[in-house]
């Protein structure tokens, strides 16, 4: 008959202080590793309030430096003041047949000097058919956003000016005269602006 081995007192004391121990270490671990991620965050944060503050300190700079210019600021810059619709807005034929299959339109822009110049800003056209002078008849609206404005702007040797192409739409013009409404806000001050002008086209042989 096998007998159980006896075990002193004092080694179920040392096992038992060792699972302890063990278990102590694991929760140790856990909270270096929690302690280092409050770190990184904390790190985190105090970067974000000192790019904050150094932004903050940059607006306040520039507000400034706005309110030192006061009413010069104004009266300095250069703004859009006038639009026309030049000259050389015409018939766009696009198939060289008989009869136009849109307009072009130049718009220039001029500053309050009178002088030619660049601006940014959305534009619309609407086109009427003054065939009939008692009842003209809106025959196509078109839209330029600022993007789309920008890639038809023109600036070489003397000429500055957007150069819009307006094919027809659903309706064409019966009469050989259009009358174009052009709307240029202004993207710097908000304002808006207007101008016409009467365009001679080609109807095709179908509208006489």
């Amino acid at each position: 008959m096998m007998r159980t081995p006896k075990w002193p007192w004092w080694s179920l004391l040392l096992l038992t202080a060792g699972m302890g121990c063990n278990g102590d270490s694991a929760r140790t671990n856990e909270l270096v590793q929690e302690n280092s991620a409050l770190r990184e965050k904390l790190h985190a944060s105090e970067a974000k309030i000192l790019s904050q503050d150094q932004l903050l300190g940059e607006l306040r700079s520039a507000l400034q430096k706005l309110t030192d210019l006061g009413e010069k600021r104004s009266t300095s810059l250069y703004y859009t003041d006038r639009i026309e619709i030049g000259d050389l807005s015409a018939g766009m034929d696009l198939d060289d047949q008989l009869g136009d299959e849109g307009v072009v339109i130049y718009l220039q822009l001029y500053d309050q000097t009178g002088d030619e110049f660049k601006a940014a800003g959305a534009i619309s056209v609407h086109l009427l058919d003054w065939a009939n002078a008692d009842d003209p008849q809106l025959i196509g609206k078109y839209q330029f956003d600022v993007e789309q404005a920008r890639d038809n702007w023109f600036g070489r040797l003397l000429t500055y000016h957007y150069r819009l192409r307006c094919p027809w739409q659903e309706l064409r013009p019966t009469g050989r005269e259009l009358q174009a409404r052009v709307t240029f806000t202004d993207y710097l001050t908000g304002n808006t602006l207007q101008a016409q002008k009467t365009i001679t086209i080609t109807p095709t042989p179908a509208a006489n």
